[in-house]
């Protein structure tokens, strides 16, 4: 009995590694958003612009920092909001725009580099430039509707284009909210 308990306490463990992190168009972390699924601590979640930032899938046992940065991916922080327990933390940005963004654990016994993970500059403090060892591009557009546009193995000049116009500026606009107001040349990324 005791091997079953501890064999479903660790299934439950390893199953949650990561959480997601969703790159909002709109202020309160509502609308069409822009999402880097799965992502692991002290990774940076780049890819354009974004008004508001959810930081979801946490584990309630989890004692995170989420980080918002601008200035350009994760290298000049702007944002701290600690998950005290919570399952999902939405972090506005009152006025700029962050350009990337992250989580880290708090209160860790041992250095991540001791640990042979990647991270960010653990010892700068917001408004300082820091500098993420690895980063991870949004993998999915998700509209209002639930609607999914597959962003993952795009090549570089085709993600320039989303980026800069197309796509992510039409779903910038508010009331674009399902696929019927996306032009037919994105279905084929349509999931």
């Amino acid at each position: 009995m005791h091997f079953f308990k501890l064999i479903t306490t660790l299934a439950a463990a390893v199953s949650v590694s990561a959480i997601d992190i969703q790159k909002h168009f709109g202020q309160n972390c509502g609308g069409n958003f822009r999402v880097c699924r799965g992502i692991n601590p002290n990774i940076c979640c780049t890819g354009a612009t974004a008004e508001s930032i959810l930081f979801r899938y946490i584990p309630s046992n989890w004692r995170i920092e989420c980080r918002g940065y601008d200035g350009g991916d994760c290298r000049n922080r702007r944002a701290t909001i600690l998950s005290a327990g919570a399952t999902s933390v939405c972090m506005r940005s009152g006025g700029f725009l962050f350009t990337g963004a992250g989580y880290g654990f708090v209160n860790r016994k041992r250095a991540p580099q001791e640990a042979g993970e990647e991270t960010c500059a653990a010892v700068a403090g917001e408004g300082q430039e820091q500098k993420c060892e690895s980063s991870q591009e949004p993998d999915t557009l998700v509209l209002v509707d639930g609607s999914e546009y597959n962003l993952v193995g795009l090549e570089a000049d085709k993600l320039d284009r989303l980026h800069t116009d197309d796509l992510f500026t039409i779903a910038a606009d508010p009331k674009v909210t399902s696929a019927a107001d996306i032009p037919d040349e994105f279905t084929p990324l349509r999931k």
